[in-house]
């Protein structure tokens, strides 16, 4: 689905906002799977620096805890853009947000699932770490199943995102006459 927003600088505006959406995607990808490539380093130690010397396992966590930051700020950013995009259309600077939340109702839910589900596999993660007791997080099945399904619900969270930002950039939230000429059509009249 190719957005079809007149040309004029609202396009340049919308395609500006996408291509931010795209990059904090892609960067939300690599972070996480960062997180998850960081953990086996930590086995990859010589047997006298795996328990001898706590500077591993704090540089580890040092790192577990930069890319957890890292992590939220993008989500956060990808939500900004998201808002961004939806805050230009006409519908919402007319004051008809709930037709829009209810048009989008999907992408809105999925922002704060993917972002929960994420803080806790990460939160389990650092404290496992942290507590020390059971620095191998894939050994805890608990861990494990948050994991897999915060990889499964990523993908439908990253496409909802794209999904609904290439449906904002249609014309129809964008104008006036086509908001009305659309809205009598799905009325009946």
């Amino acid at each position: 689905m190719k957005p079809n927003i007149p040309l004029g600088s609202g396009s340049i505006w919308f395609h500006t906002k996408f291509i931010f959406l795209t990059a904090f995607v892609i960067i939300d990808l690599y972070l996480n799977s960062q997180s998850e490539a960081i953990q086996p380093l930590l086995f990859d130690l010589p047997d006298d620096d795996k328990f001898g010397n706590d500077s591993s396992i704090e540089a580890i966590t040092q790192l577990q805890m930069i890319l957890f930051v890292c992590t939220i700020l993008v989500q956060v950013s990808i939500f900004s853009v998201v808002f961004l995009i939806l805050s230009d259309t006409y519908p919402f600077q007319v004051g008809l947000i709930s037709v829009l939340a209810n048009r989008f109702k999907f992408q809105i839910l999925a922002h704060p699932i993917y972002v929960s589900l994420g803080i806790m596999v990460r939160g389990m993660r650092l404290r496992m770490i942290f507590v020390g007791a059971n620095t191998n997080v894939w050994s805890n099945s608990f861990y494990l199943t948050f994991s897999f399904v915060h990889k499964i619900v990523a993908p439908c969270f990253y496409a909802s995102q794209f999904r609904a930002a290439l449906a904002l950039g249609d014309e129809i939230y964008f104008t006036k006459n086509s908001w009305i000429r659309t809205q009598s059509r799905l009325a009946g009249g």
